[in-house]
């Protein structure tokens, strides 16, 4: 009996593991982005349920080779709300509101994604962890 729950078990980690499906929605809720990894990192973007990004391809190639998006697998994901007034000495104003939803990637191969959805735009950025410089 203990055997069948065990195996039982594992496949459940295995399947939620293996299909690593993430939603990130902005502060107000009217742009949506959805951020697939199965072997291949793509996202996908609607606003006010219009889709005007269909599912596409997230991948950087270095220089040495090395490409991040390719033969993806996340090993941990965050979620965070940004809610901040930030010092902006390119508006006409001092500051300015910084408000987001956030989701970072943590991947295997030693990169990360960062995913944000604001009220009026979505954003992607890679991340290196390490202190190397790279190209």
């Amino acid at each position: 009996m203990k055997k069948s729950i065990v195996l039982i078990s594992c496949a459940v980690c295995l399947q939620a593991f293996g299909n690593d499906n993430f939603e990130l929605t902005s502060p107000s809720g009217s742009i949506r982005a959805a951020v697939k990894c199965d072997s291949t990192l793509t996202w996908s973007v609607e606003t006010n349920g219009i889709e005007i990004l269909t599912e596409s391809p997230v991948s950087m190639t270095l220089v040495d080779g090395r490409k991040w998006g390719h033969d993806a697998k996340v090993k941990k994901a965050h979620k965070e709300s940004i809610s901040r007034t930030i010092d902006s000495p390119l508006t006409y104003t001092s500051e300015m509101e910084d408000n987001y939803n956030g989701l970072l990637l943590e991947m295997k191969g030693d990169w990360n994604i960062e995913f944000r959805a604001y009220d009026d735009a979505v954003a992607y950025r890679f991340i290196s962890p390490g202190n190397k410089p790279f190209q």
